[in-house]
């Protein structure tokens, strides 16, 4: 029986999740905006994992696409909070890394994304 964390795109996602969580404290004695940052880093990187989830649970082909394409919006969020922080000079190598696993996981997203909608299209004529 398979289940979502069998989904590689899933795997991707948490991955790029638990290390945005493990890195937070990369920076250290951030200011307000940049603890705001963070925050909204954490939000939107385990959100990803979490659409997917939630998407792959669903009773149809057409909601399993509109949660992935909530988490392809969330990755993508994740990335622009990842730019912020490299354009504030945080985090070094390590968001790097992040920033590369995220790209990884956009791309699953899309490749996902279309052959959902391909059956979903299939499916209705």
């Amino acid at each position: 029986m398979k289940i979502y964390r069998d989904l590689k795109v899933w795997q991707k996602a948490y991955e790029v999740a638990l290390e945005v969580i493990k890195s937070a404290d990369v920076i250290l004695h951030p200011s307000l905006s940049e603890r705001i940052i963070l925050k909204q880093i954490i939000r939107s990187s385990t959100s990803i994992c979490a659409n997917i989830a939630e998407g792959y649970g669903s009773d149809s082909n057409p909601e399993f696409a509109r949660y992935l394409g909530i988490a392809y919006k969330s990755a993508l969020e994740t990335d622009n909070w990842i730019q912020i922080l490299k354009g504030c000079k945080r985090g070094g190598d390590k968001l790097d890394e992040i920033e590369q696993s995220n790209l990884e996981s956009i791309k699953m997203l899309i490749s996902l994304r279309k052959r959902e909608k391909l059956s979903i299209k299939k499916n209705r004529y």
